[in-house]
């Protein structure tokens, strides 16, 4: 067995950190373009695609009603108003 799979290890933990972390990025990158919209023809329409899985992360985590996650949850909803102005991809997002 290799050792970074051994099933006794903080598996779980080093995933959720690593999930928490990266939906971050993905908000203040988010934060920043709201701020500042940039020509959205210049990003990958892929650029979506991790703008919804930070809202998925965010819709299971366990603290889905803290007002900060709510914020940023909204703060993704604004970019993907810019993708589906653009390409109609951005999709809706219906919360649990």
């Amino acid at each position: 067995m290799r050792p970074d799979l051994d099933p006794r290890s903080d598996s779980k933990e080093h995933i959720s950190a690593t999930l928490n972390t990266l939906t971050r990025m993905v908000i203040d990158i988010s934060y920043g373009f709201n701020l500042h919209p940039i020509n959205v023809e210049v990003l990958a329409p892929a650029c979506r695609h991790v703008v919804r899985c930070a809202q998925q992360h965010i819709a299971t985590s366990n603290d889905f009603n803290n007002p900060q996650w709510q914020e940023d949850l909204h703060q993704l909803k604004l970019t993907l108003g810019y993708f589906n102005r653009r390409w109609g991809i951005g999709g809706t997002f219906k919360c649990p």
